[in-house]
């Protein structure tokens, strides 16, 4: 669901549009120190939410669980990844139309084809440069995955341009080094971008198609 329904924003957009022109007449006005502190307040809730905006999209926890071992916590759009990892060439609206109510074999097999893809494009480099092995990943079930595609498929047809709210897939991984791990490269599969990385709590980026790769110190 939106953070705030539609009637609100409109009454909110309304209230903020006339306490901006309060605020740009003569200090004389009355109304301007609480105009100000409207135009403040909106300038606040502008912020706030494009970051939950911003925060709706893929994310990738990194926890160094041992000097030479890495786990990875992702939640992803499952619509958004699976549409780019096996069709993208279609719109959203076809990949999920046809996806969403494929029987449950061939998805089954679909969604093998996405993790195969998306275990073989990631990329976690050692200070060594030698690559890391990527273990352990922990995928929802097939069934999981449908009905979230289902999900948004449903809310894709109520508002075409109100992606975003269906619920995320959590997947996991565990990385392993031969050596004790300082720092690490690390590139996600396209189908992945763009996700929003957190490593530390003062190291946290975005990977997408500009910034492909990035480097992780521990």
């Amino acid at each position: 669901m939106p953070l705030v329904s539609e009637p609100r924003v409109t009454f909110i957009s309304a209230v903020c549009s006339v306490s901006r022109r309060v605020v740009s007449r003569s200090v004389d006005n009355p109304l301007h120190w609480t105009a100000r502190w409207v135009v403040g307040l909106c300038l606040a809730l502008g912020q706030i939410g494009a970051q939950a905006h911003d925060l709706l999209g893929n994310q990738l926890v990194l926890q160094k669980a041992t000097p030479k071992t890495l786990l990875l916590n992702f939640q992803l759009d499952p619509a958004a990844l699976l549409h780019k990892a096996l069709a993208s060439a279609v719109s959203l609206e076809a990949f999920l139309t046809r996806y969403a109510e494929m029987p449950a074999k061939p998805f089954a097999q679909e969604l093998n084809k996405a993790q195969v893809l998306i275990a073989k494009d990631l990329s976690l480099v050692g200070g060594d440069g030698k690559p890391l092995k990527v273990l352990a990943w922990t995928w929802p079930t097939p069934q999981q995955w449908q009905d979230t595609l289902r999900i948004q498929l449903m809310l894709y047809k109520v508002n075409p341009n109100d992606l975003g709210h269906a619920p995320r897939i959590a997947v996991g991984a565990e990385a392993q080094s031969l050596r004790p791990l300082s720092h690490v490269q690390l590139s996600l599969p396209r189908a992945m971008q763009p996700t929003w990385v957190q490593a530390s709590r003062t190291d946290q980026f975005w990977l997408n198609e500009q910034i492909p790769m990035a480097v992780v110190s521990f």
